[in-house]
């Protein structure tokens, strides 16, 4: 891969990728990175340190850089370094009637910066590198850059590219995405109805605390109708629980609800997981048409779902006994089943991939959690999880449907996994709430250990896996093992954190 290639990636992504919100009308994204280095000295991030300070982590950043850069030795990996460790600014500005342009500014040290400039040939073509004061600057646009020109005027009477807010964030971004697209031209493929994305990251010493909103361009028609909580499918020991409802008011396309072609949301969609067998999973959606829908789904899994599992070798979809749903039978490793709970046209479509046999238990669901959902009314998602374990449930989720869906498994010694295994046990408590701030928009705070769900953890080790990386995931990327003569799986390899 040639040079400048690797400058436009590395470009294109600082500049785009890492923008998630978006901010005042000609501006079109702004992002502020307070760097690792400055974020491990900070007292609030001492369990992110302990993270950070992994040996599995410094493997895995080393190997996405390196795949970032083009290679070990590339031009720009020691570049990247710097992107990680040190402060930096982006904005993509396009005001109206003009081309678009953006500025990325990095705080560098005389030695780095002479780095980069000595690597200035692996930036693309119209691409300006400049310095001013402690910051090193890089300049992108058709024709003349006054945005650049107006950072370098900024720096020189403040030391700084932008004004610093009054709490030091560790990131904080603002930023259209869809119109981030169209100021510089790239061709990115969003749902209609994208929302406009702010966000802030920093940390309390035992917890890294996102806070943000999500800015819709119309109302929402959310209809927030009472909690139905399904207490009596729900047992402990639970070690996730998610509760959501006004699904059906989110712009189409968002959600991927479409894509089922069974009807329209849940009026309520509640998840939960137990602990002792990482198949524990279940679901229960509130219809207003609960039967029907059932119907629709049975439909759906005995032709379709059935042309492809039994020429698989893994297993039919067929009725239960009792009529009320389908199990999927003979299913490896699992005993997935869906079903209808109660005869009255409302009420929940029930189902999960462990028998409901293996799920009961004599302990109620927890009162807290209860609590929880019930007592915010404005409350839209509900998701709690204890991530450490949930880590190890999506592992061995993750990996036997690919080897189902003939894609490729995790590789076992991989970075990726290395690192879910070593930071497993020091996750603890995930605590996810988006609520309802006005007629168009969300607003959305997470308590967590590292910031992200074990489910997001697993996708991000999928995608750092990536032979293409940053394009596309391992799953998709990497060809499956094969099956043998009779059609049997190959073992999923999930190693146990």
């Amino acid at each position: 891969m040639k040079h400048g290639r690797l400058g436009k990636i590395t470009f294109t992504l600082l500049l785009g990728a890492l923008f998630v919100g978006g901010a005042a009308a000609e501006n079109v994204s702004r992002l502020h990175w307070l760097g690792q280095r400055q974020i491990c000295a900070e007292p609030g991030a001492a369990r992110v340190r302990a993270l950070w300070n992994l040996p599995e982590t410094a493997r895995l950043e080393a190997q996405t850089l390196a795949k970032f850069a083009g290679g070990t030795n590339a031009p720009l990996r020691a570049l990247l370094d710097d992107v990680v460790r040190e402060e930096f600014y982006a904005e993509v500005r396009h005001e109206a009637n003009q081309p678009g342009s953006a500025v990325f500014a990095i705080r560098l040290n005389a030695e780095r910066a002479k780095l980069w400039e000595a690597n200035r040939a692996t930036l693309p073509s119209g691409v300006e590198l400049q310095r001013a004061g402690d910051w090193t600057l890089l300049g992108k646009a058709t024709g003349a850059n006054p945005l650049l020109a107006e950072w370098r005027e900024r720096i020189a009477k403040t030391g700084a590219p932008a004004a610093r807010g009054a709490t030091n964030f560790w990131l904080e971004a603002d930023a259209d995405l869809p119109a981030v697209a169209r100021a510089l031209g790239w061709k990115w493929d969003l749902p209609a109805g994208w929302p406009r994305i702010f966000l802030t990251l920093t940390g309390d010493g035992e917890n890294v605390l996102t806070r943000g909103s999500l800015k819709f361009a119309q109302p929402l028609a959310l209809p927030l109708e009472a909690w139905n909580i399904p207490t009596n499918l729900i047992r402990d020991p639970l070690i996730g629980f998610t509760a959501v409802r006004g699904l059906g008011g989110l712009p189409r396309g968002l959600t991927g609800w479409d894509k089922l072609e069974i009807g329209a949301a849940p009026g309520q969609l509640f998840l939960w997981a137990q602990a002792a067998v990482p198949f524990q999973n279940y679901f229960a959606g509130l219809f207003a048409d609960a039967p029907e829908r059932m119907r629709r789904i049975s439909e759906r899994l005995l032709t379709q779902g059935n042309e492809w599992v039994v020429p698989n070798h893994v297993g039919n979809f067929a009725r239960a006994d009792d009529g009320r749903g389908v199990l999927w039978k003979s299913a490896p490793f699992m005993s997935p089943f869906v079903q209808v709970v109660g005869k009255e046209p409302k009420g929940f479509v029930f189902g999960g991939l462990f028998t409901v046999a293996g799920a009961r238990t004599n302990a109620a669901m927890p009162a807290e959690l209860v609590k929880q959902v019930l007592g915010a009314p404005d409350l839209v998602m509900y998701d709690w999880e204890l991530t450490g374990p949930r880590i190890e449930g999506w592992l061995h989720i993750g990996q036997l449907f690919r080897v189902i869906g003939h894609k490729a498994q995790l590789p076992p010694k991989s970075a990726g996994l290395e690192w879910l295994r070593a930071a497993a046990p020091k996750l603890g408590n995930n605590v996810t709430t988006v609520t309802r701030a006005d007629a168009a928009q969300l607003a959305f705070n997470r308590k967590s250990t590292c910031g992200f769900t074990a489910l997001e953890l697993h996708l991000l080790a999928d995608w750092l896996e990536s032979p293409d990386f940053p394009a596309g995931l391992h799953t998709s990327r990497t060809p499956a093992a094969a099956f043998d003569a009779k059609g049997k799986l190959p073992r999923p390899a999930a190693p146990k954190p």
